[in-house]
């Protein structure tokens, strides 16, 4: 048997079992309408709980119900021998309950449709590099760090100027900063040449840090792929840039992004209230960790089945 299927029929026999575990007195369920069986009437087994046992087991309907009816029976088995009492079948039902609180907020979720228009345009605000990026650029630079006395600066952007008369002959970025890094400061300057990733005029990278605007601006200003610029003052030094690609822009149209963005917004909002109930039900509730717990934890022998 798959693991899925494995796990499907886990929760199958947890929902039988605590069907059973709610049912603590004798009470005539009559068979029809919605009841497909009942087990010592005690037990109803729905349509709809068949109905999920099949589409979760992955099998029909008629072994969905073969399976509820021996689930049942083995849980009215386990009642009578008081298995629900021991702590690890206790500890099972909670578990099973809580993951029931989840089901719940997803469905929930998924009951409120599609994102709406203030979801679709907030995930596009996160998710902009993929979905809604603009026109980026990509560079290679020559800097002259700002010396820490003011006295040094134009030294330093003397430094800067040699730099760029050096490197404007070179065809690629490659050489371009091979030569740049063959100019050898004077004393108590600082040169550093990088290849930097592509920028949006903005000033934000893929990963939503943020160049100098400065920088971005001279970058910006280029004509061209293959075009330096001149020396450019930014907060950290005086610097010499060479364009080295124009990455176009990707916009995917609202709509799709709808429909891209479904399961994401129906995840957040799931999410968002599982948090809230979290929250709410941790200041309803009296929780005490013993300060040795994390001593106890670490001294077990811990082994897979």
């Amino acid at each position: 048997m798959s693991s899925s299927r494995s796990r499907s029929r886990s929760r199958v026999v947890l929902a039988a079992l605590l069907v059973g575990c709610g049912s603590s007195e004798s009470r005539s369920v009559p068979l029809g309408g919605d009841v497909c069986a009942r087990i010592d009437d005690r037990v109803a087994i729905s349509s709809e709980l068949v109905r999920r046992a099949a589409v979760e087991g992955r099998v029909t309907k008629d072994e969905a119900l073969e399976r509820l009816v021996s689930d049942a029976i083995g849980a009215e088995e386990a009642l009578a021998a008081k298995v629900d009492e021991r702590p690890e079948t206790r500890a099972r039902i909670r578990a099973a309950l809580a993951r029931s609180v989840v089901e719940l907020a997803q469905a929930d979720a998924k009951a409120l449709g599609p994102p709406t228009d203030d979801e679709v345009n907030g995930l596009s605000f996160v998710l902009w590099y993929d979905v809604d990026r603009p026109v980026m650029r990509a560079s290679v630079h020559a800097v002259v760090m700002r010396p820490k006395s003011d006295a040094e600066i134009a030294r330093a952007r003397e430094m800067a100027a040699t730099i760029r008369t050096a490197v404007l002959p070179a065809s690629t970025a490659e050489a371009m900063m091979a030569l740049a890094k063959a100019t050898v400061p004077g004393p108590g300057l600082e040169v550093k040449v990088e290849a930097l990733p592509p920028v949006a005029s903005d000033g934000y990278l893929r990963d939503n840090s943020t160049f100098d605007k400065d920088y971005v601006k001279a970058l910006f200003a280029i004509p061209a792929v293959g075009g330096t610029s001149g020396v450019v003052e930014s907060a950290f030094g005086f610097h010499v840039i060479r364009l080295v690609e124009i990455q176009p822009e990707h916009r995917i149209p609202f709509e799709e992004r709808r429909r891209m963005f479904t399961a994401e917004a129906q995840a957040r909002r799931a999410k968002a209230t599982i948090e809230r109930i979290v929250t709410e039900l941790r200041g309803s509730r009296k929780v005490e960790i013993s300060p040795a717990a994390f001593t106890i934890l670490d001294g077990i022998e811990w082994s897979r089945p």
